[in-house]
């Protein structure tokens, strides 16, 4: 299956690639790389680098590898900010924009946007499932990279 993974690049989005290789799909980033890090994404995927906003190109990404399913991470978390401009939030948190068009050639049969869906659909399953152990997973990590993936 060949799968599109907004914010890929990114903290959450970057695991997912990792277990979508793991189980041997076919992964393409798709990612501006404004709070990701090039580094984040296995060399086994496909970077492309973009903004979500850009429809053209985002829609020539779609017609070229006629993806499969698309997992969207590419959402913004700053919370202050999104009280200042909510449009702005609700546009890129909702739902890629490829959803705002009718469907064109090229769009996915499936739009994942649950995580229900990704157990069911394409066989996902998290590392973690319990609450606290997420956030101990996330804080070791963060206790080992400090910076980020910049370490």
């Amino acid at each position: 299956m060949r799968v599109l993974v907004t914010g890929g690049a990114g903290f959450i989005g970057s695991v997912v690639v990792a277990q979508l290789l793991a189980d041997g799909q076919e992964v393409v980033v798709y990612d501006d790389l404004s709070k990701g890090h090039r580094r984040a994404v296995s060399a086994k995927a496909e970077l492309i680098v973009g903004k979500l906003e850009d429809l053209t190109y985002l829609s020539s990404v779609f017609q070229k590898y006629k993806f499969d399913a698309v997992m969207h991470f590419a959402a913004s978390i700053e919370a202050g900010e999104s009280m200042k401009t909510p449009t702005r939030y609700f546009r890129n948190n909702t739902a890629i924009p490829a959803i705002e068009e009718g469907r064109r050639p090229g769009d996915p049969a499936i739009l994942v946007a649950s995580s229900d869906k990704i157990r069911l659909e394409l066989g996902w399953k998290p590392q973690y499932t319990e609450l606290g152990a997420i956030v101990s997973s996330a804080w070791n990590w963060f206790q080992r990279h400090p910076n980020g993936y910049v370490d």
